[in-house]
């Protein structure tokens, strides 16, 4: 059984009211799984799409609101996620993707926010949007397990994954190396 609770914060005036979603289960019910994803996934990307539009407009308000909205619904499915697994969702290469997909909206918010580029919400907006397309049409990355040592390392999971991953020809080559982060 699952109960949802709708509260509601803020002022009377209708800009400033904020709703909390919550949902709780019970043992015995449905878990978190990739069949859910698509329908959080779609809400996620339509609310990053109208923020990327409202940036174009100069809609400060809107544009927060929605790109926020988006990172809620997207963030909800991974804490759902995680809960349903009972581990942090890092293991596999859909997980990871569907990190990618969440942060980079989030980092397309902090650069308009500081230097208020219109164009990087909807650039971030459409990059998430094809890694939620790959994990939708490529459902074998869901059990497709990464090697054991990027599975297990927080820090240097999205270094080595990038590295592997963006520069090919590095994989051949044992001299060549990224900085480390410390």
């Amino acid at each position: 059984m699952a109960t949802l609770c709708i509260c509601r914060f803020g002022h009377d005036d209708a800009r400033c009211r904020v709703y909390v979603f919550v949902v709780a289960t019970q043992k015995g019910d449905q878990r978190m799984t990739w069949n859910n994803f698509p329908y959080f996934a779609l809400v996620a990307v339509l609310l990053w799409a109208v923020g990327a539009y409202a940036a174009w407009k100069d809609k400060k308000t809107l544009t927060l609101g929605a790109t926020i909205a988006g990172l809620l619904v997207f963030f909800g499915y991974i804490v759902a996620m995680w809960v349903s697994l009972e581990r942090p969702p890092l293991r596999t290469m859909g997980e990871t993707r569907l990190w990618y997909s969440f942060f980079l909206p989030f980092a397309g918010m902090v650069v308009y926010l500081r230097w208020r580029y219109k164009w990087i919400l909807s650039f971030s907006t459409i990059l998430a949007t094809v890694f939620i397309i790959i994990n939708v049409m490529k459902p074998e990355i869901h059990n497709k397990t990464l090697m054991p040592a990027l599975a297990k390392s927080l820090v240097c999971t999205p270094r080595h994954r990038l590295h592997v991953r963006l520069c090919p020809a590095w994989r051949s080559h044992g001299d060549v190396h990224l900085p480390a982060f410390h």
